[in-house]
């Protein structure tokens, strides 16, 4: 897969069943050995999520959700269902600004196109927690994500004056 600007393809992650790949890059990717090269200024330098099916002939390279974000999509896991969970700084599908850079965390499920805040405040699933959610794994039947979070309000015993960071783990449903 080529660039279509200087720009790498970087921190690839193949699901356990080895029938997806995805990977994160700061440009467009086409098949073409020669692609024509756009200036820096053509792309407003946000990093996509992309997507692999191994099994497609030919293959073919999708951008995660087909959406451009106002913020990047970093550290993706893909599942053997398809579910990928990823970190961004960006609203997704309605839910709320988090009122500053926070990242949050994120499932995608290639099949029903949908997403789904993973990193939500505890009781209310479309608010993000108050402070970043990180480094998203989702297991291999895509049930699950555990995640890394400084948010004080994403379990009913999170102490919000020991902003500590902790290991956060949700069901997908």
């Amino acid at each position: 897969f080529y660039p279509t600007q200087a720009a790498d393809c970087l921190h690839p992650h193949m699901s356990p069943n080895g029938l997806y790949v995805v990977f994160e890059s700061a440009s467009e990717l086409t098949l073409d050995p020669n692609p024509p090269i756009g200036p820096p200024e053509a792309y407003p330098g946000r990093i996509n999520l992309f997507w692999i099916d191994l099994t497609s002939d030919p293959l073919t390279v999708n951008r995660v959700g087909g959406i451009e974000l106002d913020g990047d999509m970093t550290h993706a896991s893909v599942s053997d269902n398809g579910r990928i969970a990823f970190q961004t700084d960006a609203p997704i599908d309605g839910s709320p600004a988090t009122g500053g850079s926070d990242q949050q965390v994120y499932v995608f499920d290639l099949f029903g196109s949908t997403y789904s805040l993973i990193s939500h405040q505890q009781g209310v699933p479309g608010t993000p927690g108050d402070r970043d959610s990180t480094l998203p794994q989702i297991s291999s039947d895509g049930n699950f994500v555990a995640f890394q979070s400084f948010a004080t309000n994403l379990t009913p015993e999170a102490n919000p004056n020991l902003p500590t960071q902790s290991t956060g783990a949700r069901r997908i449903y």
